[in-house]
């Protein structure tokens, strides 16, 4: 908060950006507005970064992520019981990868369609949201190859875990992570979720300003996706191809 140019007798600005967190935003907005009411100090508030009209709480980020990184590790869990959790070769590892990075481009646009044309949210930021989505989608599906590769179905119960009962909480998309517990507050910096709406706000709102870490946090979650799918096929899957029964010769 900082003085008004003219000095003091003319009270306190305000400086705010509301797309960064509208629930911090609001809270602060009401404890500094009750303490000039009762100093008597008069206090003008400027908001240089406002959510769109058509998302005045600034939610559209999270839920659109949500819907990005669900549909990333079900399109892997699908892919998974329908094929094999494990990969039996390294092609066949790579196939599965580009099938899921297809899949990925494909749910990216499908999604930047929704709160673009469909919804009249980011018109202009169609293929933003589009590249944004794909790639927090391909991270999410590779995330989950790799945990299901070395685990198995079984797997799946420890991705929704930390991509839904602790990464939606800990994205600081509903409340700023500033407000939330100790345990939550920074996994916003690492998880998925939590980089791919920092991702999409950071090039929507800011001009891709601080957008620097989280593109390369969910590039990194990717990449390492592929090793881990790649790596239990090589263990797991060549494994299983040896063990598995031959052919039954026909009878002589």
């Amino acid at each position: 908060m900082d003085e008004a140019p003219q000095g003091r007798d003319n009270g306190l600005l305000l400086t705010v950006a509301s797309a960064s967190g509208p629930s911090a935003t609001s809270a602060i907005r009401e404890v500094l507005s009750t303490a000039a009411t009762r100093t008597g100090t008069p206090l003008r508030i400027v908001d240089r970064v406002p959510v769109t009209s058509a998302d005045p709480r600034g939610v559209v980020p999270f839920y659109l992520n949500v819907g990005y990184v669900l549909g990333g590790y079900l399109g892997s869990t699908v892919l998974g019981i329908s094929a094999g959790t494990t990969p039996r070769t390294a092609r066949r590892a790579g196939l599965r990868v580009a099938a899921l990075a297809v899949y990925s481009v494909l749910l990216g646009i499908a999604g930047a369609v929704v709160v673009g044309p469909v919804l009249d949210i980011w018109q202009h930021d169609v293929p933003t949201i589009a590249a944004i989505g794909a790639l927090a989608v391909f991270a999410a599906a590779m995330f989950a190859s790799a945990i299901q590769g070395w685990l198995g179905v079984a797997g799946t119960a420890l991705v929704i875990l930390l991509l839904v009962v602790l990464g939606n909480p800990g994205s600081g998309g509903i409340y700023a992570p500033e407000f939330l517990p100790g345990v939550l507050r920074g996994m916003h910096r690492w998880n998925i979720p939590g980089l791919a709406n920092d991702l999409t706000k950071a090039a929507v709102y800011f001009d891709w300003r601080s957008a620097g870490w989280p593109a390369s946090a969910l590039a990194l979650w990717a990449v390492a996706g592929i090793v881990g799918l790649v790596s239990a096929s090589l263990v797991r899957g060549r494994r299983a191809a040896t063990t598995a029964p031959g052919p039954t010769a026909p009878p002589g």
